[in-house]
């Protein structure tokens, strides 16, 4: 069983660091940890689940197939094994082989999708038994000297960013970690970069013949369009609405704004206020008449904006 008892105070705590800034720095990095326990019920689980390589050749005119049966991980007091079966079916005879490596896990070996330890001492472990024949040794240790058993295959980056709310924009970048370990219990101290940046808006417009434009916006985050204002450089107002209420989701589009009395004079302008739960966005855009084809989205120019 996977215990992710400081998880969601790790999640909490980033969103609040971030939302005590003012939208003007959140393209700042702070770095944040927590902890998260995986039992060995669970290590054995994943490691259950992993192929490791059968070994097949010759060596000492004797002819080899090696594989390892029944990996079992145990964790101690500040220690952690694995106990396996080595089976060497060979043409000099068969062996079994039990064997019980303590295993490390190297900072070069925590990634973002997968913790994995490898083997300590291996090769001295094998060396120094007197019931593998000497040709064979060698073979052993060439071929699982550097195996790798993945003993948390979970993606935190994406679990960490899948659990911020579309309406931020904070990332989970890197993950670092240091471990402890209890009888039946391995803890992960992860230490996290989030990066914070501000939400990114865009307008868009499209041409439906006859001079009738339609217009659409998107967001990098989840929100709404409040409200929108259209206007040419006479000035004349063409189109206006304090009341959209236009969901965008993360990353998408808003349904787009038919405007039926869109004049050809050359400049237009779009004002558009953003609404998320954590405030208010307004965006004006430049929208140039000239000629286009018809039923092609383009994008309309950032020209002020404010928050």
């Amino acid at each position: 069983m996977v215990h992710f008892r400081k998880y969601d105070r790790f999640l909490i705590s980033v969103m609040l660091a971030f939302l005590s800034f003012p939208a003007i720095v959140l393209c700042q990095s702070r770095t944040i940890s927590a902890s998260v326990q995986v039992t060995a019920t669970a290590i054995n689980r994943f490691i259950a689940a992993q192929t490791f390589p059968t070994l097949n050749g010759s060596a000492s005119e004797y002819t080899y197939n090696v594989f390892i049966t029944n990996p079992v991980v145990q964790l101690n007091t500040n220690s952690a094994t694995v106990q396996f079966t080595i089976q060497a079916n060979t043409s000099a005879g068969n062996y079994t082989f039990n064997v019980q490596p303590t295993i490390t896990i190297p900072n070069l070996n925590v990634t973002a999708s997968q913790i994995i330890a490898t083997l300590q001492a291996f090769e001295s472990l094998i060396n120094l038994r007197t019931d593998i024949p000497s040709w064979l040794k060698p073979v052993i240790v060439s071929g699982y000297n550097n195996l790798n058993l993945v003993i948390y295959p979970s993606k935190l980056i994406d679990y960490a960013n899948s659990t911020v709310p579309d309406f931020i924009t904070i990332q989970v970048t890197d993950i670092g970690l240091a471990l402890s370990v209890t009888p039946g219990i391995m803890t992960f101290t992860i230490s996290a970069v989030v990066q914070g940046t501000p939400p990114s808006f865009t307008a868009q417009w499209m041409g439906t013949g006859g001079g009738f434009v339609s217009i659409r916006f998107g967001s990098s985050v989840a929100t709404t369009v409040k409200q929108v204002k259209v206007y040419s450089s006479v000035p004349q107002e063409v189109y206006a609405n304090t009341n959209q209420n236009l969901p965008i989701s993360k990353g998408g589009y808003s349904t787009q704004i038919n405007i039926s009395n869109y004049l050809s004079v050359g400049q237009y302008y779009i004002v558009v206020v953003f609404q998320s739960p954590i405030g208010e966005y307004l965006r004006r855009y430049g929208l140039p008449f000239g000629l286009r084809n018809n039923n092609i989205w383009y994008d309309a120019g950032l020209i002020s904006s404010i928050n």
